[in-house]
C-alpha cells in the first residue's frame, strides 16, 4: 500500500499519524520534515489500532493481521508480519523493500530491533556481540560507528579469518562468529552489516547489523553500556528495561518496543514446502549434500560387495555398521558447513 508523506508539522497534525509518531519519537523538530512513512520498515500494530489508523493490504481484514504472518511479499511497500521467522515482536508489521540493500555509512544513526531468548542457543551465539535488524520506524536508534559490510556471513569469515570455504550450505557460519567478531573489533570496527543474508522467513528482507561491543543476551543489547538512543534521529538517551524480551526505550513515559516475542505456530506440510520454495538455494545445497552422502554410501557398498571376500551376511553387517557410524559424521559435517 502507499503510505502518507507529510511535508510539514501542520500537515501531520491533521491526521492520526501525529499521535502515532509522537508516541514513538516524542516531538519532531520542524527541520526534520518531510516525513515519508513509505521509507519505514516496521510499524507497531497496537499503536496503529490505538490511534485508529487504517492500513490497507490484502493480508489485513478489518484490522485483523493474522494472514500477514504467513504472507511473503513480492512488491515494494507490501505489508507482512513475522519478518525474521524467530526474532520478531508481537504487534508489529513490516513494510517490504526489495533487495539488494545499500551499505549503511560510518557513524550513522539507524533504527533497529533486537530480541533475546528467541531460540535455543541464542545466549551462546550472542555472548560477544548483539545482532539486530535495520528497522526504520522502530524508534530505537543504533550508531554504526566504524562499520564494514558484506553480502553474507561467509564473506566476513573470508575477510577477517582468511578461510575460503566456511559455510556454503546455509551461510550461517555460527561456529566462526566469536573469532570473527573478536578479530573485527581488534581491527577497530564497531559494527558489521550483512546485506544479503537469506535466513529470514521470506528470504533476504532486511539488513543484519552486529554490534561488536554488545551482548545480545540482554534485550537492550548490553547490560549497562548501551549503544542505543531514542527520539527523532536518536538524539536522546535511551532508558531501556532489560527485563523485557525485546529492545526498548522510554519516550515521554511511553515504552517504545519492549513487546513480547511472537511465538511460531507448529509447521504443517505446506509450511515446509513454502520454506523450501522461498529458500531455493539453501534447499538445493542440502539436496546436493545429501546426494553426495548417498553416492558415497553406494560406493562403499559396491567396494564391500565386490572387493571383500567374505560371506554376504557379513558384508551386510559391515555396511550397516558403516551407515550407523556415518550418520553422525554426516550431520556434524553439514552443521560445520552451515
Amino acid at each position: 500500500m502507499k503510505l502518507p508523506v507529510f511535508k510539514n508539522k501542520i500537515e501531520l497534525g491533521k491526521t492520526n499519524w501525529k499521535h502515532y509518531l509522537n508516541y514513538i519519537y516524542g516531538d519532531i523538530p520542524d527541520n526534520k520534515f518531510p516525513i515519508d512513512i513509505n521509507q519505514f520498515d516496521i510499524l507497531y500494530t497496537n499503536l496503529i489500532d490505538k490511534y485508529n489508523i487504517k492500513l490497507i493490504d490484502d493480508c489485513i481484514i478489518n484490522n485483523n493481521y493474522d494472514n500477514c504472518y504467513s504472507k511473503c511479499p513480492n512488491n515494494d511497500l507490501e505489508l507482512y508480519s513475522n519478518m525474521s521467522n524467530v526474532l520478531d515482536m508481537k504487534n508489529t508489521i513490516w513494510i517490504y523493500h526489495k533487495s539488494p540493500y545499500e551499505p549503511i555509512p560510518n557513524n550513522t544513526s539507524i533504527e533497529v530491533t533486537h530480541v533475546s531468548d528467541a531460540f535455543t542457543g541464542q545466549d551462546t551465539l550472542e555472548e560477544t556481540s548483539s545482532w539486530m535488524y535495520k528497522a526504520t520506524g522502530s524508534g530505537i536508534f543504533f550508531n554504526t560507528g566504524n562499520t564494514i559490510s558484506f553480502k553474507d556471513h561467509s564473506e566476513g569469515v573470508k575477510y577477517f579469518l582468511n578461510i575460503i570455504i566456511s559455510c556454503p550450505i546455509r551461510e550461517e557460519c555460527a561456529g566462526y562468529f566469536n573469532e570473527l567478531f573478536k578479530k573485527a573489533e581488534e581491527k577497530g570496527y564497531d559494527s558489521i552489516q550483512f546485506l544479503g543474508h537469506q535466513d529470514m522467513r521470506c528470504g533476504n528482507t532486511a539488513i543484519e547489523i552486529v554490534d561488536l561491543h554488545g551482548v545480545g543476551n540482554y534485550p537492550c543489547g548490553n547490560k549497562n553500556k548501551l549503544n542505543i538512543k531514542s527520539g527523532w534521529g536518536g538524539v536522546n538517551k535511551c532508558i531501556c528495561d532489560n527485563k523485557k524480551h525485546s529492545m526498548n526505550c522510554m519516550v515521554n513515559n511511553n515504552m517504545v518496543g519492549g513487546l513480547e516475542l511472537y511465538k511460531l505456530k507448529p509447521y504443517n506440510f505446506m509450511d515446509y514446502v513454502n520454506i523450501a520454495l522461498t529458500h531455493k538455494q539453501t534447499t538445493l545445497n542440502f539436496l546436493i549434500s545429501f546426494i553426495i552422502y548417498i553416492c558415497l554410501l553406494i560406493s562403499i557398498y559396491l567396494i564391500i560387495k565386490y572387493k571383500i571376500n567374505i560371506k554376504f551376511i557379513y558384508k551386510i553387517v559391515i555396511f550397516i555398521i558403516i551407515i550407523i557410524i556415518s550418520i553422525p559424521i554426516y550431520r556434524k559435517t553439514i552443521l560445520k558447513l552451515s
